[in-house]
């Protein structure tokens, strides 16, 4: 798994959830363990993910039949990622699916097909 989509993930987990500024949470949110490629994609992978936040999430609504349990919160974040990826970035779909569903292993495996 990429360490800049594991870093992305905990800064949109940061924001979202718990209310941070974006700003404060790329302060001390693990970019620094980083090197300054992946550095600078993590923050373009939230920041588009934050900028496009409604488009993302009117797109995800569309295919996701039932809203997902308060807990699974983390699941929309790595969909949202992944469609940043897919639909923004230009990375490949095999790509970003496989860097999102490796998101999910150990904490969320039951949600790796609807990834």
């Amino acid at each position: 798994m990429s360490g800049a989509r594991s870093v992305a993930h905990l800064l949109l987990e940061e924001v979202l959830r718990r209310r941070r500024p974006l700003d404060e949470a790329l302060a001390d949110g693990g970019l620094d363990t980083l090197e300054p490629r992946d550095r600078a994609f993590a923050r373009l992978l939230v920041a588009t993910a934050l900028r496009r936040l409604g488009q993302l999430d009117d797109l995800i609504s569309r295919f996701v039949e039932r809203p997902l349990p308060e807990k699974a919160a983390p699941v929309l974040d790595v969909l949202r990622l992944g469609l940043v990826q897919i639909l923004v970035l230009g990375t490949a779909d095999h790509a970003a699916v496989d860097s999102s569903v490796r998101l999910l292993e150990g904490r969320f495996d039951g949600f790796k097909g609807l990834v």
